[in-house]
């Protein structure tokens, strides 16, 4: 117990690589930590998600709009900010200043959003939380 009530740890970019993926596996098993972000884009390593399932830990999706792929690479609402190959901006302050001089992107990121979401359930973990760099 911390002076400011119980100390929540959450691991975060499940999906992003193996090593960080048997890190966090890990980690949760050992109830180490009390939380992982889940990375739902199309090239998130997701294959062994039921070592977290019965972890007891708390699952959240991890949205990613900043250097990968979206999942939604047919949706052409996307590509005013996408770049070259076929990636959402590297940066926040690029994705923000992106949004404001297009802003009629809006929809198109909220049904990517909405897919993150959509793939993050079917994996079949709680949803108890969404975290993001953005």
């Amino acid at each position: 117990m911390t002076p400011f009530g119980p100390l929540a740890i959450t691991a975060d970019d499940y999906g992003l690589t193996d090593g960080i993926n048997g890190g966090i596996a890990s980690l949760a098993q050992r109830q180490a930590i009390t939380g992982v972000s889940v990375m739902c884009h199309p090239a998130a390593r997701l294959e062994h998600t039921t070592l977290l399932k019965n972890s007891g830990v708390l699952t959240g999706v991890h949205l990613v709009l900043l250097e990968e792929r979206p999942l939604l690479t047919d949706d052409p609402g996307l590509n005013p900010i996408l770049d070259r190959r076929g990636r959402f901006p590297d940066s926040r302050g690029r994705l923000f200043r992106l949004i404001l001089l297009k802003p009629w992107v809006l929809p198109a990121l909220k049904r990517e959003v909405e897919a993150q979401i959509n793939r993050f359930v079917e994996l079949g973990l709680s949803l108890d939380f969404i975290n993001s760099h953005i």
